[in-house]
């Protein structure tokens, strides 16, 4: 059953030519349950907070955004507020520059090795025995083709 609000909502973003908040709302709220957040908000608390400023709402950097207060805890009316993307990623960085900082564990850091090791890594001490087997390698192949007899080409 659609409320008053939901109503008035839809008949807004109609005749501004504006996606249905509606929609905006069911997708804002999987969105938060993808990442594992909280939503503790009706249709008609998140219209209230974006009643005024819902056609400016967007992914642009300086186009409205809903935030939690310190990025943490659930969408909650008391909990969000709305500032530009570019202001929330700011809010973010500088919410993960006080905390500590996430530490690589072994095994993050061997796969990390290996991965730059395939991509271009420089060589270490132990692969010494293996770069020298690759450039004998190079080197036979090299002679070889030395010795062989090629065609002499002539000119037609």
């Amino acid at each position: 059953m659609k409320t008053l609000m939901a109503i008035e909502a839809k008949a807004y973003a109609k005749e501004r030519s504006l996606p249905c908040p509606m929609t905006a709302f069911r997708q804002q709220r999987a969105s938060a349950a993808r990442r594992g957040i909280g939503w503790k908000m009706s249709f008609d608390e998140w219209w209230m907070i974006w009643r005024d400023w819902y056609h400016m709402r967007g992914r642009g950097k300086n186009q409205l955004c809903m935030a939690r207060q310190g990025d943490v805890g659930p969408y909650a009316s008391d909990n969000v507020y709305l500032t530009t993307c570019l202001g929330n990623q700011l809010d973010v960085d500088r919410s993960y520059a006080k905390g500590p900082r996430k530490r690589m564990t072994d095994d993050e850091r061997i796969a990390r090795q290996q991965k730059k090791d395939r991509w271009g890594g420089q060589w270490k001490g132990n692969d010494r025995a293996s770069h020298m087997a690759y450039k004998s390698h190079c080197r036979g192949i090299e002679d070889e083709a030395e010795s062989r007899s090629w065609p002499e080409l002539r000119p037609e």
